[in-house]
């Protein structure tokens, strides 16, 4: 596969830089899309070959260039600066970027730091010329009943698939026994919440109070220089989208979170960077519970086809059975984690 992926490669980098490379060298660790090192001219170029599939239709490599085409165009530097995008062959270059991916246990405040830097300047420039013309992310919504149909419509997806793929019957028990019921305890939450609080479920957020988000941000998604400083990659889903997702996801993600800590000083301090728009911090206690069970549910994405696919795509071949039951465990400690959250919902109260 990667032999006419590397033609492509040289043909896309020609087209840049009027030369052919002197070097194309495959990377090792993307999970989803074929990366590669490729020096033209004596400069190093990260190549990226992104998947394509007639089950995933999104646009992986215009949603990630035109995004960071805007912000780098618009004065942020710690992303990587985008060079040429060959959308014909799905291939994006961009700068090399030197480092090494945090460790969970590295992650300190300054850290952190650089992250709501990240987001707020994300929030400060969605107002700038151009803007505008960006499409929303993936999983966006700017309603609350938005995001309760998506994680719903996400929670079939998986279940029907699963149930024509003849899973294990540990995953089929899982789906029915935990996820099932949580989804319905945090559908009841959030809309006895939304009374309580005045807030209308299909109300549309306004323009004025949606951000864009990179959507899968996280020190998972980072590199760390000799400066120490970070340079936050993969843009792919980032787009439009209400701040309430953008700040969840991030103490959410997974691989390499906020340490918990943190979580908090993190919340209060993005919200001081955003103004605390109108509502956010009510939708934040609503809607977290959700998303977490959304991260739930992407964690069961190893037993769907496309993804399957996708990770094959991109060199990713570890023993299926052994992945897949740790994506399980993984899943099924992320519901206790919702669980745990519907039973005492605290973590925001010092927010709203």
């Amino acid at each position: 596969m990667k032999a006419p992926i590397i033609e492509s490669i040289r043909e896309a980098a020609l087209a840049a830089f009027a030369a052919r490379p002197e070097s194309v060298k495959s990377i090792v660790g993307g999970a989803n899309n074929l990366v590669f090192r490729v020096i033209v001219g004596g400069r190093d170029i990260l190549a990226k070959s992104y998947f394509q599939h007639p089950g995933d239709n999104r646009d992986r490599l215009g949603a990630e260039f035109g995004m960071l085409d805007f912000l780098w165009k618009n004065g942020l530097r710690c992303i990587p600066e985008p060079l040429f995008a060959d959308h014909a062959r799905h291939i994006g270059l961009y700068q090399f970027i030197e480092g090494c991916r945090p460790r969970p246990e590295e992650i300190a405040w300054p850290d952190v730091d650089q992250l709501v830097h990240l987001l707020a300047e994300m929030w400060r420039l969605r107002k700038h010329a151009g803007a505008a013309a960006l499409p929303s992310g993936s999983d966006s919504s700017f309603s609350m009943a938005g995001f309760l149909d998506n994680v719903e419509g996400r929670f079939r997806h998986v279940a029907n698939t699963l149930a024509a793929e003849a899973a294990p019957g540990e995953v089929h028990e899982f789906i029915q026994c935990e996820l099932s019921p949580t989804l319905e305890a945090v559908r009841k939450f959030i809309k006895q919440g939304a009374r309580h609080s005045g807030l209308d479920l299909e109300a549309c957020l306004s323009l004025e109070q949606r951000t864009l988000n990179p959507a899968d941000h996280g020190f998972h998604n980072a590199l760390r220089g000799h400066d120490g400083r970070l340079t936050f990659l993969d843009f792919e889903y980032a787009g439009w989208d209400d701040p309430a997702q953008m700040i969840c996801n991030a103490c959410l993600q997974p691989a390499v979170p906020i340490p918990t800590s943190m979580q908090r000083r993190f919340v209060k301090v993005i919200l001081d960077r955003l103004d605390n728009p109108e509502d956010l911090a009510a939708r934040l206690k609503l809607l977290y519970p959700l998303f977490g069970l959304k991260w739930s549910l992407i964690m069961l994405n190893e037993f769907l086809p496309v993804s399957r696919e996708r990770r094959r795509f991109a060199g990713d071949r570890p023993e299926d059975q052994v992945r897949r039951g740790e994506q399980l465990k993984k899943s099924n400690c992320q519901v206790k984690a919702v669980q745990a959250y519907l039973a005492t919902p605290v973590f925001f109260d010092c927010l709203v």
